[in-house]
Parts: C-alpha cells; structure tokens; sequence
C-alpha cells in the first residue's frame, strides 16, 4: 500500500508487478500500463493507498499457458477461467517469448455459433425420433458434452456432480440442463421408464410360442392345448415381476444429497471397515429406508430410522467454559449427571429414551464460509432458514428433535 500500517510498514494491496524470468523469455520489456498518477487522489488509488489493477492477472498467464500447449480456446478457458472477461488486454505467447509462434485466438466467440448449435441440435432430432413412444425419459436427461457458460467451456453436469453440487446448481443456474444432477426431475416421470422392462418381459411370450407351432408339425391337436397353457403361464409369470420383494426392499442406486454432499450414500455406508462401521454410517445419515440392505433394515421396512437412530453429537460442547467432545464424557459416566450433557451424548449416556434438545453450547464449522462459530439448538430454531443450518455436519444429530420437525 501507498500509507503505512499501524506498524509503519507495507499493508495487503491490489496492484503489483510480476516478474517472468527463464531462458526462452523475450526479456528487457515491461508489458502493460503503468499509472500515470499515484497520488492519493488518483483514480486508480482507494483509501488506504490501494493501488487498482491496470492489468489483469489473467492476461500474463494467457500467453504463458499457450507456451505451455494449451493452444485450444477450450484448454485456454480451462487454464485461465476469467481470461475473457478481459479479451482486450491479453498477452499472448508472443508478447512474453521470443520464438515465432502462431497465436491461438484469445476470445471464444468464434465458437459459440458453432458449439452451441451442434450440441443440442445433434441429440434432439435423434431422442425424437428413437424415443417417439417412449418421450417421457427425454425431459428428464442431463444435458451431454460441454458448452459455455460466463466464458468457461466445460461439460457443466459432470462438474456439477463432483461436489456440492445443491450450491453449484444454483450458482450456475443449471436446472434446466442438468436435471437429474439437479435433482429437478418431474416425480412422474420415472413410472414410463420402469415401464419399459414390461414390454421386455412380455417378449419372451411369443419367442416362447414359437416352438409349439415347430411342436405341432408332429402334433398338432397336442399344440392346441400347450399354446393357452404357455399363455396363461406368461402373464402367471408377469405378474410378480411388478410387485417383485426385490423392490421394496433394495438399496437406491442413484446419488441424492445429504446435507451438501451428493453421493451414493448406500454405496458409502457399505465401505465401512466392518459390520459395526456399517451400522454407524447408517444412524449417522439416517439411511436405513434409502438403503434396506446395507442398512439390515429389510425386516422392518416400517420403522422410522428417524426415531430409532441414536447416536452422540460429533461436535464439541462447552462444558464449564471448555470446549468437550462425548469421547471425554465416556469416560467418566458421572459427567453424564451434569446439566443436558446427556442430550449431547445420548449413546454415551445411555439416554436414547431422552427426548428434546441440549442446552448446551456447541461449536460448528459453516459450511458455506468455513467460520467456527458457539451456538445452541434454541439459538439455530431463530435463525432465518433453520433447515439450512440442519445441513451442516453434526447439527442434525446434535439437535435431533429440532431438526427432525422440518422434514
């Protein structure tokens, strides 16, 4: 900064220098505009002596990307994602190399024409006319390949779907194009499509009635008598296909999201080291109606996991000014007697039959800023969005009547 800290030296600022060096630079130059005017009046200086960038960042690390081979206005976008909201004032391999180089083009609005058109229009014609009875899986598919959004390039489901995808969604605005990562399918829609095996089951009635015709070259009164027969067995046979056990009682093969991660949660409560992880990832999400199998809750598909779950809060609480974790309250169980530790610590207390909420203070990590913050279950009800701070790791099972009574 251009006005000293407290202590008398330099502070955080904006605008710097950045020096390239290396054997292949086309060195001894001094690229971009340095201010005319660093007084404190200047345009390009805000209280306290925070000198504005003249040239983006990203401008130096275009040109040193092509150099690197990123030489595809996708790879550029992937490299440098802001670099075209400064398209004017890039720098290219040529401006920071000596070498003769031809440059790839900094603006991506050559292909747009091209990328936009050809990605949708290749698919649309064709799930029309493929899927012209069965129209009811095109509304709810994920859009395929990449295209641009805020000058990134990129196939935006996919990355969507790697993590926090609820925030991703949102921000990027994808429910239309990524509706099952968004989770924005119609509740409708799923019945056509598990309809489908239907028509597959009921095929192999007539490849089965194809032998009794071959049968009644040497019999042919014999024939008349298994064709209906054969017939009869087939819809016999279809008919516990539809209200197969398998079906209400099998995990979810799809990911969903927990709080602000989207997985397979079945999947990842089965990888627990053994039978008693598995049991606590289960009490841990609550997803013992989502994942029967995993969850050995197949024998009582009714029970609401929601009220036979008990577990201990993972997060640490204030006791007598300490911040305190339920492995501490383990170990001596008179701590237990103290005031709601036992509401805290339900398994460790042996108060799985307690109802209602702790008191207590307990520190949580949130998670859309990363501050560690002391706050009680009470405290969370008043907050504008409850269910928003139910999301956050270890809440839902620290304020479990709470947060159980939004949803």
């Amino acid at each position: 900064t251009l006005i000293g800290n407290t202590g008398n030296g330099s502070d955080h600022a904006w605008g710097g220098n950045y020096f390239v060096a290396g054997g292949e630079i086309d060195g001894k130059k001094i690229l971009g505009e340095y201010p005319d005017d660093l007084s404190l009046d200047s345009e390009l200086v805000v209280n306290p002596g925070i000198v504005i960038p003249t040239t983006p960042w990203d401008a130096l690390w275009n040109g040193i990307a092509q150099w690197f081979g990123a030489t595809t206005t996708k790879d550029l976008n992937e490299a440098v994602p802001n670099r075209n909201t400064f398209t004017e004032k890039l720098f290219s391999q040529s401006d920071i190399y000596e070498g003769d180089f031809t440059d790839p083009p900094t603006s991506p609005l050559t292909l747009e024409p091209t990328s936009s058109p050809v990605v949708p229009a290749t698919p649309a014609p064709t799930a029309a006319k493929t899927s012209s009875p069965v129209t009811t899986p095109t509304p709810c598919a994920d859009r395929t390949g990449s295209w641009i959004i805020d000058g990134t390039e990129r196939s935006w489901c996919t990355w969507a779907a790697k993590t926090s995808t609820v925030s991703r969604c949102q921000n990027r605005d994808l429910y239309g194009d990524c509706p099952v990562t968004c989770d924005r399918c119609d509740p409708n829609t799923p019945a056509p499509v598990s309809s489908t095996p239907a028509p597959v089951v009921s095929t192999p009635a007539p490849i089965a009635s194809t032998p009794a015709p071959e049968a009644s070259t040497s019999a042919p009164t014999a024939s008349i008598t298994p064709a209906p027969v054969t017939s009869t067995a087939a819809p016999v046979a279809s008919t516990p296909a539809p209200v197969a056990g398998p079906t209400s009682c099998a995990d979810k093969t799809d990911a969903w999201t927990i709080g602000l991660k989207t997985k397979n949660w079945c999947y990842w409560a089965s990888r627990g080291a053994d039978a008693a992880e598995v049991t606590s990832r289960c009490d841990k999400r609550i997803i013992h109606s989502d994942c029967p199998v995993t969850c050995d809750a197949c024998s009582s598909p009714t029970s609401n996991p929601a009220t036979s779950s008990c577990h201990d809060s993972p997060l640490l609480f204030k006791f007598k000014g300490i911040l305190q974790s339920c492995d501490w309250v383990a170990q001596k169980k008179k701590r237990c007697d103290k005031k709601d530790v036992n509401l805290m610590c339900r398994v460790s207390c042996d108060a799985c039959d307690t109802t209602g909420d702790s008191n207590q203070k307990f520190q949580l990590t949130v998670t859309w800023s990363g501050q560690q913050r002391i706050e009680t279950c009470a405290g969370l009800a008043l907050k504008n969005h409850p269910k928003k701070w139910c999301e956050i790791e270890g809440v839902s099972e620290t304020c479990r009547t709470f947060c159980s009574a939004l949803y």
